[in-house]
């Protein structure tokens, strides 16, 4: 359902923008109020209990955006963002470890979602006569991400946490937006969040209507 939530999203994303490469003098007026929508897909490295030696589950799970953006000028805009997440996703691993006489099976799961992220940003485009700009963001974050993890062994729990990861920082990021000869902008874009005690970033795309 994720990848061809996001297949679609990508697709329209490259028609509009091959619309948009025909009219080079789309502008954008500056100190205008945008409102907008995005889908983010967030992805946290989460590490093993059982293998030291083993990479980082990556688990990967779904929000939704709530924007509000205002253009300081040509280059420079401030981004509000309010998002949640749209459901839990789980992930997980199995091991074998040999014993004399049949092996131990073990498995971990990994559940996480969104419960919430705030963020002001500032965006810097580093074009302005072009309807495709590339931009870089910046932003101060904070975030909640409920985070449950599950060790079985033979079909019975052995170690399992429910926590919530809540953390305050700086998010940064870098991306690509195409404007449409009426001034909807489309974008995408990649952003690391910095500040949580697991290795996370996200995927964005959004959508901006001028007010």
């Amino acid at each position: 359902m994720l990848k061809l939530l996001l297949s679609c999203c990508t697709t329209s994303f490259l028609i509009v923008a091959s619309s948009a490469l025909a009219n080079s003098d789309t502008r954008k007026a500056p100190n205008s109020l945008d409102l907008g929508i995005g889908y983010k897909l967030y992805a946290m490295n989460l590490p093993s209990r059982v293998s030291a030696s083993k990479n980082d589950d990556t688990n990967k799970f779904p929000a939704l955006a709530l924007i509000a953006t205002d253009d300081i000028n040509e280059y420079v805009s401030i981004r509000f963002e309010v998002a949640k997440g749209l459901e839990d996703a789980s992930s997980g691993d199995d091991f074998s470890i040999d014993a004399p006489i049949n092996p131990i099976k073990i498995k971990e799961t990994y559940t996480a979602e969104l419960d919430y992220s705030l963020s002001v940003a500032a965006k810097f485009s580093l074009l302005t006569n072009s309807p495709i700009r590339p931009f870089f963001i910046l932003s101060g974050n904070t975030s909640a991400v409920s985070y449950d993890y599950e060790q079985t062994l033979s079909e019975s729990i052995t170690d399992e946490e429910s926590k919530t990861l809540t953390s305050s920082g700086i998010m940064y990021g870098a991306g690509l937006e195409w404007i449409t000869d009426d001034n909807i902008e489309l974008l995408l874009s990649y952003e690391n969040l910095s500040h949580f005690k697991y290795d996370a970033y996200a995927l964005s795309f959004n959508i901006i209507f001028e007010l």
